[in-house]
């Protein structure tokens, strides 16, 4: 009991801490250095660099610079990285919703080049918190969670058997798988369209549900007007690839077209410029009695396939368009050896009223193999 008292005595005669003070605060963001998740690029200098959702909102769009975020070709010595790097100019974009970086620049096709995001130049809000990018070589977050590291990627040209090619469309992305061990003369040639252009601005020219869709064709010119998009010519005669029949048109698939020209007996001999789709498995364009729908002899090669589920769904969205034929507007348009009776546009009684082709057509806005991304 007295033990229990002089406890208790003890206690109550020590000094009474002082209550904490708090001084109160304005309610404040945290912030913390932007870092990239993904980067992709392709063979013709266009790169699209995903910044992490969590900084996006702080982003300073004003440190979009030349200064900032640089493009480069190798030099002499043909490496990239190196003192003699020739600095490019780069066309920059930045999509604050969906946070993605577009560094565009004039590359010549399938040569390497690099870019760099200068972590000191590249700030975020308040310009306090710069990127934090180093590039570890994967798709991975960048970073090692210190301010300050340079975003530092050379890009290379795919040199397998089965590079990506990515369509972008208005009506969305396709992402196609080439096989060139299958079909090496086709993807060449397609490919070739492709690497210079041809293929940038064309439009779809025939869509036929629960069949194909077609182009390559056309293409809409500076001027907004409809196109046609020629075949390569040597000696002022069309370049035509040989057929390289094996893989069947299952649904999915990309086959070269026939020219108009085609005969019995030449089928193999005769794609050029055009290519289509398989909305469904069209077996019957394996074999050279044709089919009813395509008026030509075949076989059809297969040169490349869909990627995945949303690479066929923009196909099935594009198939499933209404459509015009082209010779019922006023005034008509028609071009040899193209067939444009099933054009799919994205409403039919607006185009027919008066056809606008960046308006109303399925436009391409360009064809690129996806190269391999490496750490300068």
């Amino acid at each position: 009991m007295l033990n229990h008292l002089f406890s208790r005595r003890r206690l109550s005669s020590l000094p009474v801490a002082a209550k904490p003070m708090f001084e109160n605060v304005e309610p404040r963001v945290l912030l913390h250095s932007p870092t990239f998740t993904a980067v992709s690029g392709d063979n013709r200098g266009e790169v699209f660099i995903t910044v992490e959702a969590s900084s996006r909102a702080e982003i300073d769009a004003s440190s979009f610079s030349s200064a900032a975020i640089q493009m480069f070709t190798a030099g002499t010595d043909g490496l990239t990285g190196t003192t003699d790097d020739v600095r490019v100019h780069a066309a920059l974009n930045y999509n604050a919703s969906i946070g993605r970086i577009t560094v565009r620049g004039a590359i010549p096709a399938d040569r390497s080049y690099r870019v760099r995001i200068v972590a000191s130049r590249f700030t975020a809000t308040g310009g306090a918190f710069a990127l934090d990018g180093e590039f570890h070589g994967a798709q991975a977050q960048t970073g090692n969670g210190i301010a300050g590291g340079n975003f530092d990627v050379t890009i290379r040209r795919d040199t397998g058997n089965a590079p990506t090619v990515r369509m972008s469309t208005s009506a969305g992305t396709m992402n196609i798988t080439m096989l060139k061990a299958q079909a090496p003369k086709n993807v060449s040639n397609w490919l070739a369209y492709a690497n210079t252009g041809r293929y940038d601005n064309m439009f779809y020219t025939r869509a036929i549900s629960g069949f194909i869709i077609q182009g390559g064709g056309l293409r809409i010119s500076g001027s907004n007007t409809v196109a046609d998009n020629a075949p390569f010519q040597k000696g002022g005669v069309d370049v035509k690839v040989q057929g390289e029949p094996g893989v069947s048109n299952l649904r999915g698939t990309l086959a070269m077209a026939l020219s108009g020209s085609q005969v019995s007996g030449q089928s193999k001999n005769n794609g050029t410029n055009e290519f289509f789709f398989n909305v469904a498995s069209n077996t019957s364009l394996d074999v050279e009695s044709g089919n009813a729908q395509s008026g030509f002899q075949g076989p059809f090669t297969v040169f490349g396939r869909l990627k995945g589920a949303s690479d066929l769904a923009t196909m099935d969205a594009i198939a499933a368009k209404q459509t015009i034929n082209f010779g019922t507007l006023n005034p008509p348009i028609s071009f040899a050896g193209t067939d444009t009776q099933n054009v799919p546009v994205n409403n039919a009684t607006q185009a027919q009223a008066g056809l606008n082709p960046a308006r109303d057509l399925i436009v391409v806005r360009r064809v690129a193999v996806l190269s391999r991304i490496f750490a300068t």
